[in-house]
């Protein structure tokens, strides 16, 4: 650890520490109808804080998920994550894991990043191509009964009967040196997704299934202030879903060795604008590394250190009863090897000291 050496009495102060956190600090639970156990890991400590309130999971099984972001921000990786996290639980064993890959851009190894275990329970079948086809491919497996958790990346890569059919028109008519309406094909997907999301929502609820469609962010040119960012498909998925993501980059992550300078990563700023589950819009910041993915540990350490107050800095970390302290990349290091169970149930109660801290003390108008 460089000049800062951790203590000689370092185990016993960590193993005081964990009990006493055991102890005397209660993890809050979720509203009744959605508990731990029919919460899915989304990838993210943080992320689940903000969907759930809880550390255990933050999307909830039986419901359609809505992952929006700008590109390179992280979506396919915080998904992957969270199928692989699935992969190596016991409870998911029956689940069909599939990550349908419509814009055929993902060319992650897998194996190399998540291990044999993720490499082989998760499905890459034929990616679907129109909006109908993705539909009869998710009611296949309804009709089987069998749950499933599906990614789709992207709903932007998706055509329609409709859109394909007025291309063809299209290319018809320009061939004949005929003139053609160039129009619009966002109405073809708005209704698609509509019709799909009606027919398979009730149906995703019975089997325990999830569904998390990503979408891409697009300027939105009709905005009279700024660049407010829209997405394709109209506004079915805006009814639907029980949680609404919206994911941009943040500061960008570098290493410096002999004088080279290379991109490591980025900081990734996720705000959820929609959530059945306490109806909270919550903003989060969690990291990505492009040669390892959702970096938990250091999500998890930069929330305690910005907002927990006794932590220290980005520059020294001080673990509480002087477990360890150094730089911020040592200390990720040093908790994730020698005492990884420190952080989610740190990271859990300074949430619930902060959501306590900001509940509206009044009475309440009916008893």
């Amino acid at each position: 650890m460089g000049k800062n050496k951790p203590r000689k009495h370092l185990h016993a102060c960590a193993v005081k520490s964990i009990e006493r956190i055991a102890k005397t600090d209660v993890i809050r639970r979720v509203k009744k109808d959605f508990p731990p156990e029919r919460l899915i890991d989304t990838g993210s400590t943080m992320l689940n804080l903000a969907c759930s309130d809880t550390v255990s999971g933050g999307f909830p099984l039986g419901s359609i998920v809505n992952l929006i972001g700008d590109s390179s921000s992280g979506k396919t990786l915080l998904c992957t994550t969270m199928l692989a996290l699935a992969a190596n639980k016991d409870r998911f064993k029956k689940y069909r894991l599939i990550y349908d890959d419509v814009e055929r851009g993902n060319e992650f190894d897998i194996n190399h990043l998540f291990g044999e275990v993720a490499h082989k329970r998760i499905g890459r079948p034929d990616p679907s191509k129109t909006v109908e086809e993705f539909l009869l491919n998710i009611c296949d497996l309804l009709d089987e009964k069998i749950p499933f958790v599906w990614v789709l990346d992207s709903l932007d890569g998706l055509s329609d009967i409709g859109e394909q059919k007025r291309t063809r028109e299209q290319q018809e008519a320009r061939k004949k040196g005929n003139k053609f309406d160039k129009g619009t094909f966002a109405m073809y997907k708005a209704k698609g997704m509509s019709a799909l999301l009606r027919q398979i929502m009730q149906r995703i609820d019975e089997t325990d299934s999830l569904l998390v469609i990503i979408s891409q962010t697009r300027d939105d040119v009709g905005a009279i202030f700024g660049s407010k960012k829209t997405t394709s498909g109209g506004k079915a998925l805006e009814f639907y879903c029980h949680h609404r993501i919206w994911l941009s980059n943040r500061n960008v992550i570098t290493k410096t060795i002999k004088k080279r300078k290379r991109e490591l990563g980025h900081d990734v700023h996720a705000k959820v604008s929609k959530n059945r589950i306490n109806g909270k819009r919550r903003t989060i910041e969690f990291r990505v590394l492009y040669d390892y993915g959702v970096d938990d540990t250091a999500s998890m350490l930069n929330f305690m250190v910005k907002e927990g107050g006794n932590w220290g800095t980005k520059l020294k970390v001080e673990v509480p009863n002087d477990i360890i302290s150094g730089t911020f990349d040592e200390c990720v290091k040093y908790v994730e090897a020698k005492h990884p169970e420190i952080l989610p149930t740190a990271c859990q109660n300074l949430w619930n000291e902060i959501e306590e801290d900001f509940k509206i003390d009044r009475t309440r108008r009916m008893a």
